[in-house]
C-alpha cells in the first residue's frame, strides 16, 4: 500500500508547471506539441489559392507560421518592424500626396513588389554583401544578354538593388528616398524651393513661412507627383516576375515561402496604413498565382482585415474575389481538447514518473458538476490561447499536489476572467476604445437575459456614461448619445449588445431556437436577427470578473 501511494503521487505539480506560453514565438513546446487542425498542409501547398491565415487574437496564427518556417528551410519570415510602415506613414511627401487625392496604389504595389523580389534573390543567390551582389548581377548580364525584356530586368536590378544584402527597413527607405528625388527632379524652380517645407517635418517654422506654397506651386507639385506615380514602369517587374517563374526558381522540387506575420501589433487607425496593406494583400495574391514554386503568407487579425477593405474600398470593388485566399483559424471542443491533451502529455512526460499518467489522472472528477475539460473549454473563446492561459492558472494554483483540485480551477478562473476581459479591451480597443467601460455594464447580470430583463439597468448605466467627460467619444459613446431615449430604451440597449456580440462578450439565442450563436464561431461578426424576446448570453469567460451567477449547464454554451 504505501508502494501504490507513493507511486501515485510521484507527478506533483511545480511552482513553474505550465504547458507553453500565451505568445507562439516565444513558446519553447510548440515545436514538439504543434495540433494541426488542418490548416498546415493547406498553407504550405503552393498550388492552394488560400495564403491569408485570418482568425481572433489567440487562434493560432503565429503557431501555424511558426511552423511553417520551421518545416520550409527556405522560408523567409519577414519582422513586420523590418517594412518601416512607420516611416512609409511618416513620410511627408507620401502624406502630400494622400491627402492631395493621388491615387498611390500603384506605388504601394511596386514597393511590395521590389520587397519580395529583392528578398527572394538574396536568400536563391546568397547575397551578402557587394561583392555577391556584383557577382550575381554579372551572371544575371551574361545569360540574360540579347533580349530587351531580359535587359530590362537586368536594369531593375542595377537601378533597386544596390542595397541587396541590407535590411528590408532599408529597402523600403531605399523606394521613399527615389520617389522623392524623381518628383524633385520633375519639377521647376519655384516647387523646388517649395520642395523641402514638404519633405522635411524639421524645417524651421520661418523658413517654412518663406517658402509657402502658392497654388500654382502645389498644383505643380501634386500633377508632378502623378506623372512619376503613373510613370512608374512595372515592365522591369513583370519581367522579372516572369523570370523568377520560368528560370531563377525553376526548380519544381524547391519551393521558396515567405511570411508575415503580427502586422496588427501596435497598430493604429491610419487609413494611410490601410491603403498599404490592401496593396500587400493585392501583390501576394499576384505574385502567388504568377511563380509557381512561390507562396506568400499573410496573417492578419479578423477585425483588422475587415477594417482594411472598409476603409479602402473604392467603385467597382469586390471584397468576395479574395475569401479564396483566406485560411479561417476556428478550433471546435473537441479539437482543442486534443490540443490540450498534446501539451499536458508534454509536460508529464518531461517530470519521469515511476508510472503512466494521463491528463485524466491530474484532472478531478468534475468543476461545479460539470466535466473539468467541458469547464475549462466553455470559458474560452475558441482559441487555443485561451485554453492555455487557462490550464496554466490551474497548474499554478495546484503547485505542490499531485493533481489539479476542481477549488484550484475555480481560484484560478478568478485570475483567469479578468485577463480575457483586458485581452478583448486591447483586442477591440482601436475600433472601440470605450469598449472596457460597456462591457461593465454587465456587471451582476444574470448569465442569460432579455432585452426586456435589463433594459433598466442598462439604460442607468448608459445615463452614468453621458454624465461623465469621457477623453474618447467613440462608436460606443455614439450609439448611447444619440439613441438614449426615456420613453424607448430598446434600439439603444439593441445596438450595444450588437457591438458585445460583435467581440464576443455575449452570444444570442433567437426565439424558438436551441442553438446559441457567437461570433467568434462565425465568419460574419454581424448578430443574427432577433426580437425582444431573443435570449443573450455572457460568456462564461466573463462570468467571474463580472460576478454573474453560472448558467444552467443544460443550455450547452456551445451546442
Amino acid at each position: 500500500m504505501i508502494n501504490v501511494n507513493r507511486q501515485a503521487n510521484d507527478f506533483r505539480f511545480g511552482g513553474n508547471t505550465n504547458i507553453g506560453t500565451a505568445d507562439a514565438a516565444d513558446d519553447r513546446l510548440l515545436s514538439e506539441t504543434f495540433f494541426d487542425n488542418g490548416s498546415l498542409d493547406l498553407v504550405m501547398s503552393v498550388e492552394a489559392p488560400e495564403s491569408i491565415v485570418v482568425g481572433r487574437t489567440g487562434s493560432g496564427k503565429t503557431a501555424l507560421i511558426e511552423k511553417l518556417n520551421e518545416k520550409q528551410h527556405r522560408a523567409i519570415d519577414i519582422n513586420p518592424d523590418e517594412l518601416a510602415l512607420g516611416y512609409l506613414v511618416d513620410s511627408t511627401l507620401l502624406r502630400f500626396f494622400y491627402e492631395s487625392g493621388i491615387k498611390m496604389d500603384m506605388f504601394y504595389k511596386l514597393l511590395w513588389n521590389h520587397i519580395f523580389i529583392v528578398q527572394i534573390l538574396k536568400v536563391r543567390y546568397n547575397i551578402e554583401n557587394e561583392v555577391t551582389r556584383l557577382s550575381i548581377l554579372d551572371r544575371f548580364k551574361d545569360f540574360l544578354s540579347g533580349n530587351k525584356g531580359r535587359t530590362e530586368a537586368v536594369n531593375y536590378l542595377l537601378d533597386w538593388g544596390d542595397k541587396f544584402w541590407l535590411g528590408t527597413e532599408e529597402r523600403v527607405k531605399e523606394v521613399i528616398n527615389k520617389l522623392e528625388s524623381q518628383v524633385q527632379q520633375s519639377v521647376g524652380a519655384d516647387a523646388k524651393k517649395a520642395m523641402p517645407a514638404i519633405l522635411d517635418l524639421g524645417v524651421k517654422a520661418e523658413v517654412k513661412n518663406d517658402q509657402k506654397m502658392t497654388e500654382e506651386v502645389k498644383l505643380e507639385i501634386i500633377n508632378r507627383g502623378r506623372e512619376v506615380v503613373s510613370r512608374i514602369q512595372t515592365q522591369r517587374i513583370q519581367e522579372i516576375v516572369r523570370l523568377l517563374d520560368t528560370e531563377i526558381l525553376q526548380d519544381r522540387q524547391k519551393r521558396y515561402y515567405i511570411t508575415i506575420d503580427k502586422l496588427d501589433e501596435g497598430w493604429v487607425n491610419d487609413d494611410l496604413r490601410y491603403h498599404l496593406i490592401k496593396s500587400l494583400i493585392e501583390v501576394a495574391r499576384d505574385l502567388n498565382n504568377r511563380i509557381s514554386n512561390l507562396k506568400i503568407v499573410i496573417a492578419l487579425r479578423r477585425d483588422l482585415i475587415a477594417r482594411v477593405f472598409e476603409k479602402t474600398q473604392d467603385s467597382g470593388f469586390q471584397e468576395e474575389k479574395f475569401n479564396s485566399l483566406y485560411i479561417d483559424l476556428r478550433w471546435s471542443p473537441r479539437e482543442l481538447e486534443s490540443l490540450l491533451k498534446l501539451r499536458v502529455d508534454k509536460m508529464i512526460s518531461s517530470r519521469p514518473t515511476s508510472r503512466q499518467i494521463s491528463m485524466k489522472d491530474i484532472l478531478p472528477g468534475s468543476v461545479n458538476n460539470v466535466p473539468p475539460l467541458e469547464y475549462l473549454i466553455t470559458r474560452t473563446m475558441l482559441r487555443p490561447r485561451d485554453l492555455i492561459i487557462f490550464f496554466n492558472l490551474c497548474a499554478k494554483h495546484a503547485a505542490g499536489k499531485p493533481k489539479i483540485a476542481a477549488s484550484d480551477i475555480t481560484q484560478a478562473e478568478i485570475e483567469y476572467s479578468q485577463s480575457r476581459l483586458e485581452a478583448l479591451q486591447y483586442e477591440w480597443g482601436t475600433d472601440y476604445p470605450n469598449i472596457g467601460t460597456l462591457i461593465q455594464f454587465m456587471r451582476s447580470y444574470p448569465a442569460s437575459f432579455t432585452v426586456g430583463e435589463i433594459s433598466k439597468k442598462f439604460r442607468d448605466s448608459a445615463l452614468e456614461l453621458l454624465t461623465r467627460k469621457l477623453s474618447i467619444q467613440d462608436e460606443i459613446y455614439k450609439i448611447i448619445s444619440d439613441k438614449f431615449s426615456d420613453e424607448e430604451p430598446n434600439p439603444m440597449v439593441e445596438s450595444c449588445l450588437a457591438v458585445l456580440y460583435r467581440i464576443g462578450a455575449i452570444g444570442v439565442r433567437p426565439v424558438q431556437s436551441h442553438t446559441v450563436y457567437w461570433s467568434f464561431k462565425s465568419q460574419n461578426s454581424t448578430i443574427p436577427s432577433f426580437n425582444v424576446k431573443s435570449v443573450y448570453y455572457i460568456h462564461p469567460s466573463l462570468w467571474a470578473t463580472l460576478n454573474i451567477k453560472p448558467v444552467d449547464s443544460k443550455i450547452g454554451i456551445y451546442g
